[in-house]
């Protein structure tokens, strides 16, 4: 039978029917149907195909997300996840309600499948938080508590920070002793798949009370620079944890999209490998330094390095001999303007003694200063 629970409330309901202005049947009946969903529909398992059909528009951004569990059938880990699956569909806080005479959906699906949907770039199995925005890889460790960790994360929207040259320093407060927390960095290029599970793996690390920022060593060279990260193979990320002033770097060989050692690494040990200070922020003078000696190697590597010395030698006579030739401007310039300003006061002076009446001397003075007088009036 599919509604067993109704047909146990029938002699309730035939009891309740005399009682007029109260509709005890149909209150009986939906609260039969609703029970009687809630024990057939805790999980649904559906096909790859519907499950590439699903946009799962009816999980509202902020509530709890669907999870889908995708295994391949037969794996080394695919008990732990079955045993994790299992455990979400028995716990009644979480699981989705099923009502098949309304048609809701249920908010846990199984899969069968050894694709991942969404150009997810991770193999089956994995598992996978969705609502009508965004479908997010679960990244973190196979357990109850860590996987309902995730979900609130999720729900609250949190994500990886993209950091550039422009908001480093202002997002991670690195040189200022990181006032805005622990930094998890990873320095890989990036993509929107890439992204969507770094995204992931972000869930579990905030957490954990752990930021995640991304950076493409690419595209942010000041940045890469600074830490001493270059440009890597895609394949070969870079790992840095910035913790109270100072910046640990992970010391193995890290793998793209390998958690493990990252959750390790990033939860646990980062005190164990080589630490330093957070070096400062870039400054103009590094970058022209920079671009000076990377010009310098690529010109010796190319011409040799007698042919970049006898090349350097001339440079620097020219330079010398610019400078000396300024100088030399410079003084002959000045001495030009002092011996016009001596000259400029010889003549005032001159003039002043001829205005000055001079001294005669002598019987004919007085005579002198008499005509003088008259040539005045």
């Amino acid at each position: 039978m599919k509604y067993p629970m109704a047909l146990l409330l029938i002699p309730v309901i035939s009891l309740l029917n005399p009682l007029k202005g109260i509709r005890w049947s149909k209150c009986l009946f939906v609260l039969a149907c609703f029970l009687t969903s809630m024990t057939n529909a805790a999980v649904r398992n559906i096909t790859f195909e519907l499950l590439r059909k699903l946009d799962f528009e009816d999980v509202l951004v902020g509530a709890n997300p669907a999870l889908i569990f995708i295994t391949p059938g037969e794996c080394s880990i695919c008990e732990r996840f079955e045993s994790v699956y299992l455990e979400f569909a028995a716990d009644p806080l979480y699981t989705g309600i099923t009502i098949d005479l309304l048609n809701f959906q249920g908010d846990i699906y199984h899969v069968n499948s050894s694709i991942v949907p969404w150009n997810i770039p991770l193999e089956s199995p994995v598992i996978l938080l969705a609502d009508s925005e965004r479908k997010l890889p679960y990244c973190g460790y196979l357990h109850h508590l860590h996987l309902t960790n995730a979900i609130h994360q999720f729900s609250n929207g949190v994500r990886s920070a993209r950091l550039t040259d422009a908001n480093f320093e202002h997002d991670t407060q690195a040189s200022t002793g990181s006032t805005t927390g622990d930094w998890l960095i990873i320095f890989d290029l990036v993509n929107t798949s890439a992204l969507q599970v770094y995204d992931g793996l972000a869930l579990s690390l905030h957490a954990r009370g752990i930021s995640l920022g991304i950076v493409d060593p690419s595209k942010s060279t000041q940045t890469g620079k600074r830490f001493d990260v270059s440009r890597q193979p895609s394949e070969q990320p870079s790992m840095l944890m910035l913790h109270r002033s100072q910046v640990y770097r992970y010391s193995g060989t890290l793998k793209r999209f390998d958690f493990a050692p990252v959750l390790q690494f990033a939860l646990n040990s980062f005190h164990e490998h080589q630490a330093h200070a957070i070096p400062r922020p870039r400054m103009q003078f590094d970058e022209i330094l920079d671009w000076t000696v990377e010009h310098y190697l690529e010109l010796e590597a190319q011409y040799g390095s007698f042919v970049i010395l006898v090349a350097g030698i001339f440079v620097l006579f020219l330079v010398a001999s610019s400078i000396g030739l300024l100088l030399v401007t410079c003084f002959w310039m000045a001495g030009s303007f002092e011996h016009a300003e001596k000259v400029g006061r010889t003549g005032s002076s001159s003039v002043d003694v001829d205005d000055e009446p001079l001294h005669e001397a002598g019987d004919n003075a007085e005579e002198h200063r008499s005509m003088r007088k008259l040539k005045e009036n």
